[in-house]
């Protein structure tokens, strides 16, 4: 499924990309993905993205470099999902 591709119709960052390429370079689609979608309500292309997901983060080393990722992205950033919020040290931040 690395290799499993957004049509490139889909508006926004994730259209024409791979899921693999998502996975290790959007760390706040893929915590959006795992902390919000639910399997049920997602069909067609949606749904085999969750999958992989969810998959994916139950993979030790896969997790743990997600994580990483998402303590990179969330450095400095004065506003954010409340998603992201926990990979966040300093409490002081705006939750959007």
């Amino acid at each position: 499924m690395d290799d499993t591709r957004f049509p490139p119709e889909i508006p926004g960052i994730i259209g024409g990309k791979t899921f693999r390429e998502i996975f290790e370079t959007l760390p706040k689609i893929i915590e959006f993905v795992a902390s919000l979608w639910e399997e049920d309500k997602t069909t067609g292309v949606f749904k085999l993205f969750f999958v992989y997901v969810k998959n994916q983060l139950e993979v030790p080393d896969l997790k743990a470099a997600h994580e990483k990722r998402c303590c990179e992205f969330v450095k400095n950033k004065k506003q954010m999902a409340s998603y992201m919020r926990k990979y966040v040290a300093d409490n002081k931040i705006n939750i959007v």
